[in-house]
C-alpha cells in the first residue's frame, strides 16, 4: 500500500506547489496579486515561499524518484557481465571466506582450466544467451549443475566444486549465470529471473544427457 500510495503524494505535492507558481505569476502579469492578496488574506511572502518551495520540492522528487533509484541500482543490481574485460578470476576479493582459503581455490583453479569440457549454451525466456561447461567425470555419470551466488564467478567459485564432483564419480555443469562470465545481461535480479534459468538448465541437461 506505501509503495503504491508514496508516489501519489509526492505527484500530489508536486502540481500543488507548480499550481501556486502558476497562479502567482499570472497574478503578478496582470497586477492583481494585490487584491487576491488583501481578498484572500495571501502575503508576498507567502507566494514566494511557494516559488522556493516548489523549486525544492521539484528537485528532491527528481532525486527520490529517478536519481536515487538509478544510484541503487547500479550499486546493487547492476552488472558489466561479459563486457568486463577488466575482470580476473584470480583476482580474489578480499574478504574472509576467500583469504581463508585463497591458496586452494587459486590453485583448484589452475587444475580444473586442464580438464576438457564443452561448451552449453541456452537462451533465457527474455532472449539471453546463456553459457555452461560440461566437465564429463565418465560417460553416463550422475551430473552436478551448479550455480554461483550473487556477484559470483562460476570459475572462481566453483573449482573446487568441480573436483569434489570429480571425488564423488559425477559430472559437472558449471553455470555462467546471467550478467555473469560469459554469460549476457547486466541486471541480477535476486532470483527473480535466475530461478527460471535454473528450470531451462536442468531441462536442457535432462534433454540433452537423459533424465536418467
Amino acid at each position: 500500500l506505501f509503495d503504491s500510495y508514496f508516489p501519489s503524494i509526492i505527484l500530489y505535492k508536486i502540481l500543488s506547489y507548480i499550481y501556486f507558481l502558476c497562479k502567482f505569476y499570472y497574478l503578478k502579469k496582470t497586477n492583481n496579486y494585490v487584491i487576491l492578496s488583501k481578498k484572500e488574506g495571501f502575503s508576498m511572502e507567502f507566494y514566494h515561499f511557494c516559488i522556493i518551495g516548489s523549486i525544492l520540492v521539484i528537485i528532491i522528487a527528481i532525486f527520490l524518484l529517478f536519481i536515487l533509484p538509478y544510484i541503487c541500482y547500479r550499486k546493487t543490481f547492476y552488472s558489466k557481465g561479459n563486457k568486463d574485460k577488466k575482470f580476473d578470476v584470480k583476482n580474489l576479493p578480499d574478504q574472509d571466506v576467500y583469504n581463508l582459503y585463497r591458496d586452494i581455490i587459486l590453485k583448484d583453479i589452475d587444475d580444473v582450466r586442464k580438464l576438457k569440457f564443452e561448451e552449453l549454451q541456452i537462451v533465457s525466456f527474455d532472449k539471453l544467451n546463456l553459457y555452461a561447461k560440461y566437465y564429463e567425470y565418465e560417460k553416463d555419470s550422475p551430473i552436478e549443475i551448479m550455480f554461483h551466488g550473487y556477484r559470483g564467478n562460476s570459475e572462481r567459485d566453483l573449482s573446487t566444486g568441480v573436483k569434489r564432483a570429480f571425488k564423488c564419480g559425477r559430472s559437472v555443469v558449471l553455470v555462467d549465470q546471467r550478467a555473469s562470465g560469459k554469460s549476457d545481461g547486466h541486471t541480477i535480479s535476486f532470483g527473480i529471473h535466475e530461478r527460471i534459468d535454473c528450470l531451462y538448465w536442468a531441462r536442457y541437461v535432462s534433454e540433452k544427457f537423459g533424465s536418467e
